[in-house]
């Protein structure tokens, strides 16, 4: 995270919002009509939706890069439904959004008092937060502030022409009604350095090619698997084995709120979970590696097979499958757990 914005970025950020709201640009675009606006400090691309038009949430949200855009993706297409936990999980974007006061925090009723700005009514009050994966909505440092900025002030531009024109947003050979894809050209307003600052010109892009993740490694402690090999008195059972975040975000000391994740491998047969382990995101590998493998030795038993959806896990449990010999499979679907996570999320 960098600096916290300074009072003059806020300030830029607040009348930016203002003239976006006052725009009302949700009168005649939809969350559909999707265009990027790079942004001059990291070149990464936003990609912007103007959320109002049903008269429900009234926002702008700018999804980075094509990661963030390939949530939108899906979330058009029907991969993830309305409601879906996958997606407030994996939220990469900056939100400036207009609620009611009751919906303020502290920070920025104080905010607000500090600027000397006031606000009245419904929907009425500015709120801008961060969303990245595996945490909750959390505050703008320095670097976001700026960007929103800019990307509120050019949305008003973009909005403008659109208004003008109704195929502003659309690619030659385009219809102008397919919903938004990773293969389609978009515009994107692109800024251009020059003595006197800024100037943005438009430009058709394709977003880019996503980066694949990084090899899963956790370490295999091999003396370790030769004494559960040794000790282990059964192979038997039908396993599956996953890692889902938990929807109640923790928090530790000042760090920012993340959601946990937990790490189950559940027996088929008796229709429950036997072992279990509560991680942070960025642990949650090495958790299933230790989870596993108590498993194994508490138990005395070595499944016949276990059966995985991601393919991180199944990365990391391959060598321990091979070592131990037991089946490891993958599936689209784990009923089991499955059941167990959509069980827990009704509590939340």
């Amino acid at each position: 995270m960098t600096a916290p914005p300074t009072l003059s970025e806020w300030k830029a950020l607040y009348q930016a919002a203002a003239d976006f709201k006052k725009l009302a640009a949700w009168d005649w675009m939809e969350d559909a009509d999707i265009f990027g606006i790079v942004n001059p400090e990291t070149g990464e691309t936003g990609y912007c939706c103007v959320l109002g038009n049903l008269g429900e949430v009234y926002a702008l949200n700018v999804y980075r890069g094509s990661a963030g855009l390939r949530l939108l993706v899906q979330m058009y297409s029907g991969e993830l439904g309305p409601g879906n936990p996958e997606v407030l999980i994996s939220q990469d974007c900056l939100m400036a959004s207009f609620e009611n006061r009751d919906d303020l925090e502290a920070e920025d009723r104080d905010l607000i008092k500090k600027l000397g700005l006031k606000f009245r009514g419904a929907n009425a009050w500015p709120i801008f937060r961060e969303f990245q994966p595996n945490h909750p909505a959390w505050f703008l440092d320095g670097a976001q502030t700026r960007f929103l900025t800019l990307a509120l002030e050019q949305t008003i531009q973009v909005a403008q022409a659109f208004s003008s024109n109704p195929r502003y947003l659309t690619p030659a050979g385009r219809l102008g009604s397919e919903p938004p894809d990773m293969e389609s050209l978009y515009r994107v307003r692109v800024p251009v350095k020059g003595e006197n600052g800024l100037t943005w010109t438009d430009e058709w892009r394709k977003p880019e090619l996503i980066k694949p993740p990084e090899p899963v490694s956790v370490p295999l402690d091999e003396l370790r698997l030769e004494r559960i090999r040794k000790h282990t008195t059964q192979r038997q059972g039908s396993y599956e084995f996953d890692c889902f975040a938990l929807l109640s975000p923790v928090q530790e000391e000042d760090e920012r709120p993340f959601f946990p994740y937990l790490c189950l491998l559940a027996d088929r047969n008796l229709g429950m979970p036997v072992a279990q382990a509560l991680t942070k995101p960025h642990e949650r590998y090495e958790k299933t590696m230790e989870a596993i493998l108590q498993f194994f030795e508490q138990s005395q038993t070595i499944p016949v097979e276990i059966v995985v959806k991601s393919a991180g896990v199944a990365e990391i449990l391959e060598p321990v499958a091979k070592k131990l010999k037991f089946k490891l499979k993958t599936a689209k679907r784990l009923t089991l757990l499955e059941q167990i996570q959509m069980s827990m999320y009704s509590m939340f």
